[in-house]
């Protein structure tokens, strides 16, 4: 299970701030925390939503960003942004090793923005499930939509071992029926779109509701089973990540259990 670290986003308040103020002590510290759990890619979108920020500053910070987390960390990042242009320049910042492109979808404008960035890097990318009419209401639709992503991906030359579909997580709060839709997308996925790999944003899932990480935990357990690949979630969770551990064991995605009882041995499972 690949884990990539959700924490330095700038939806978040208190990574907003540090943006604005150029404090990169703190996003530093937020990286290392997050490969020190475990992390095997870093997540980092600069979008602080102000008005006077506009593509070309986001672009800007995301290269300082970038140049900042390689001083202190050697694992990939994972370039996030709405705008191609920023995620163009990230990619491009990136020095250490290839950065993985946080996101494509089905739109054909996204499609011709960001699919020959990821083949002139060699980048693995993520892939929502989605067009210009936004989220699709049922797995089928969502299915059609990566098919039409692999298509054009294969035509731009990247390869289907390098993209990473999204399902897409709704949150229970908006319908009970949510869980159990990006579930059933997940497994049309992996039996219909061979060789292609799956992610989730995890904390989506839990959004609106009380005691998030119970919501969280048991989705993750599941999404598992259904032959998630990869997930996006906060790897200093030691409850979240000790359900993932134990769930790639049950689901029999841990040879001789090497992975958890690496993580029993670095004290990183919480009962």
């Amino acid at each position: 299970m690949i884990v990539i670290g959700e924490k330095i986003n700038a939806t978040r308040k208190s990574v907003r701030q540090a943006l604005l103020d150029k404090n990169m002590d703190f996003l530093q510290q937020l990286c290392k925390e997050q490969e020190g759990a475990g992390a095997d890619y870093i997540d980092v979108n600069v979008g602080t939503g102000q008005e006077n920020a506009g593509s070309n500053s986001e672009a800007d910070a995301m290269r300082w960003l970038v140049k900042g987390l390689e001083e202190v960390t050697d694992k990939p990042l994972c370039i996030d942004s709405d705008t191609p242009a920023v995620i163009e320049a990230g990619v491009a910042a990136c020095t250490k090793a290839v950065p993985m492109i946080n996101s494509v979808n089905g739109s054909a404008a996204r499609l011709k923005a960001i699919l020959p960035l990821a083949a002139k890097y060699s980048s693995p990318v993520i892939a929502l499930a989605m067009e210009d009419g936004g989220i699709p209401a049922t797995s089928n639709e969502r299915v059609n939509s990566c098919k039409k992503i692999l298509e054009a991906a294969m035509k731009e030359g990247v390869p289907n071992e390098r993209i990473y579909f999204d399902p897409l997580v709704l949150p229970l709060s908006t319908g009970e029926h949510q869980g159990q839709l990006t579930l059933d997308t997940l497994a049309l996925l992996k039996g219909i779109l061979k060789g292609t790999k799956s992610v989730v944003g995890l904390s989506n899932i839990s959004f609106g509701l009380p005691r998030r990480g119970l919501i969280n935990g048991a989705f993750l357990t599941m999404a598992i089973g259904a032959g998630l690949d990869a997930v996006i979630l906060d790897p200093t969770n030691k409850k979240l990540v000790s359900s993932l551990r134990a769930a790639e064991v049950v689901a029999g995605k841990d040879r001789r259990c090497r992975r958890y009882l690496k993580a029993h041995s670095n004290g990183v499972l919480a009962d």
